[in-house]
């Protein structure tokens, strides 16, 4: 399996260049072509960066400065079927912090204890940790929908300790389609 998405994670939210603004409706999808991606609403105000090398789309605010650095990563990884285990999904999000970590001037904290949230109806797994990167400390929630050959994550990224208004309503308006279950996820 490559990498993972973990670069895009968080080089993306701190990249100022090469950013596109969406002119057309709200909803994006990502990825852009296949049976299984993830359906989002794009806030007024805020501007995509795509990175198709680690299939992965930034979203954040047009007039973000350093000090209110906030944003969403959507990333897609599909692979070779793979046994649904517990030893999978671990070694799934250990080669993710590590990703992370390998980013030059990027140290995040090792990821909480996983807990179960609900998004899109399905149950997907929460991490947190905190990321300094050239600096500004990053407080990221790393959400994780894994089946046998799909791997979606979200990373949710700010400045500040809590989610805002505008993250909560971007997460609730979350589809994932054509996966029935995360049932890595589940697994024993």
């Amino acid at each position: 399996m490559k990498k993972y998405v973990t670069i895009a994670l968080f080089a993306a939210i701190l990249m100022t260049t090469a950013l596109s603004v969406s002119a057309t409706a709200k909803e994006m999808r990502w990825p852009e072509k296949g049976d299984a991606y993830l359906t989002f609403n794009l806030p007024d105000g805020w501007i995509t960066q795509f990175d198709y090398k680690d299939n992965a789309v930034t979203i954040r605010p047009v007039r973000e400065t350093r000090q209110d650095a906030q944003g969403f990563t959507f990333a897609y990884e599909g692979f070779k079927h793979m046994a649904v285990s517990r030893k999978n999904f671990d070694s799934v999000v250990a080669n993710i912090l590590g990703g992370i970590n390998a980013v030059s001037g990027v140290h995040a904290d090792p990821f909480s204890t996983r807990k179960a949230v609900t998004v899109s109806g399905l149950r997907w797994d929460r991490f947190k940790t905190d990321a300094t990167a050239h600096g500004i400390t990053l407080h990221t929630r790393l959400l994780v929908c894994l089946d046998d050959t799909h791997l979606f994550g979200i990373s949710v990224l700010d400045i500040q300790p809590g989610m805002s208004d505008l993250q909560r309503e971007v997460i609730q308006g979350i589809k994932l389609n054509g996966i029935k279950a995360c049932t890595m996820n589940e697994a024993k």
